[in-house]
């Protein structure tokens, strides 16, 4: 029943010539990019190091050296690798999803997921959306490079390049990759819940019970966010890394920017794990509620009639245990998921979450254990 024309979901792709070639010429997927980008990072920052001499400050300066900008290390080896990641993942994973989704036996009607699927891929082969992202990552990365540069009347954030601005050119290539794959990913990410929360508006919706997810068939979807939480978490690697450079240099009370940036770290980030849990879990309550309601017109009706007719009905008995039967159905149902997600999961989003903000917390501690003794 649940898989009426049911057919495999074809693969989710941009008009995006770049992850192609990742993917079909160099065979890398989204943990060999990360560990490949990794890799390229550690070997332009050793070499910018050692021609340049910026291990570390010269005495004097107020800008940090290579081992000295924790804020350049968490990007470079941390953020910047997760979201190249993330890019190559976004739309297998979200492939990957709607697979599940349409195997698990969740809808009635499992073509209305490929149908759903096929309305959005206009969105995800935008010609338009590919160029947009493209001009704007090249001028980002000029931009970039001018303020370092001195070209244009604004500096840059604070780092060991304005020991050397020469070096700036090295990691040009590395700021168009950061925000061509962050835009990508994030288009992706926002096109596939927009999907998915369609699809959830549709009705025929079944909760499976005994369903092995524990979630009544849905945990892809769960699944789904916790990969999105490490792109999550990338963001709070850089909240960290300036948390940390900025305590350094007694600049946090005055870093509003920074402020502003943990304590919406902190409120969005859970915000952006229910959003897409939010569709299923309504589509999930309604038909629970669905079969409450079944269930209770049923035992209405028998009971209406067992108490109107107590002396007459011959079959008193055996109508009295059908309706012990409806209250244990009802008991049953009353435990049916609502939520796409187990505790498994809930527990692992926010341990990722809550990871990268560790060193700015205990820097902070420290910050305030030291002005409290000193």
């Amino acid at each position: 029943m649940g898989k009426k024309n049911e057919s495999p979901v074809a693969p989710i792709e941009n008009h995006d010539g770049f992850a192609r070639f990742l993917r079909e010429s160099l065979r890398l997927n989204p943990l060999s990019f990360a560990i490949w980008i990794f890799i390229l990072d550690l070997i332009v920052d050793a070499w910018i190091g050692y021609y340049y001499n910026l291990w570390f400050s010269p005495k004097g300066s107020v800008f940090p050296g290579i081992l000295q900008d924790f804020t350049a290390i968490v990007v470079d080896f941390g953020s910047v690798p997760i979201i190249a990641g993330l890019y190559l993942w976004s739309t297998e994973g979200a492939t990957s999803m709607f697979r599940q989704l349409t195997g698990s036996g969740v809808f009635r009607d499992a073509s209305v997921i490929n149908a759903e699927i096929d309305k959005s891929r206009p969105a995800y082969k935008s010609k338009f959306v590919f160029y947009l992202i493209a001009v704007l990552s090249i001028l980002y990365a000029l931009l970039q490079l001018a303020a370092y540069q001195g070209w244009v009347p604004w500096k840059s954030a604070g780092g060991y390049i304005n020991l050397e601005p020469a070096a700036a050119y090295y990691r040009t290539p590395f700021w168009l990759l950061n925000f061509y794959t962050f835009l990508f990913a994030i288009y992706n990410i926002v096109i596939t819940v927009v999907t998915l929360r369609k699809l959830f508006h549709t009705r025929g919706i079944r909760i499976q019970p005994l369903h092995p997810d524990k979630c009544g068939g849905v945990i892809s979807i769960s699944q789904y966010t916790v990969k999105i939480a490490y792109g999550i978490a990338s963001a709070g690697l850089v909240i960290s890394g300036a948390t940390v450079f900025a305590l350094q240099t007694n600049a946090l009370r005055e870093s509003y920017p920074i402020i502003i940036g943990i304590v919406a770290y902190l409120l969005l980030t859970p915000l952006l794990f229910f959003w897409p849990l939010g569709t299923a879990h309504t589509a999930m309550q309604e038909a629970k509620d669905a079969q409450l309601l079944q269930l209770a017109k049923r035992f209405d009706a028998l009971y209406s009639r067992l108490s109107s007719e107590i002396d007459k009905d011959e079959d008193f008995e055996k109508d009295l245990k059908k309706l012990e039967n409806i209250k244990k159905l009802y008991g049953i149902a009353l435990e049916f998921p609502v939520w796409p997600f187990d505790i498994s999961n809930l527990r692992r989003f926010f341990a990722v979450i809550t990871a990268p903000l560790i060193p700015a917390f205990i820097s902070i501690g420290i910050d305030i254990l030291k002005d409290y003794i000193f």
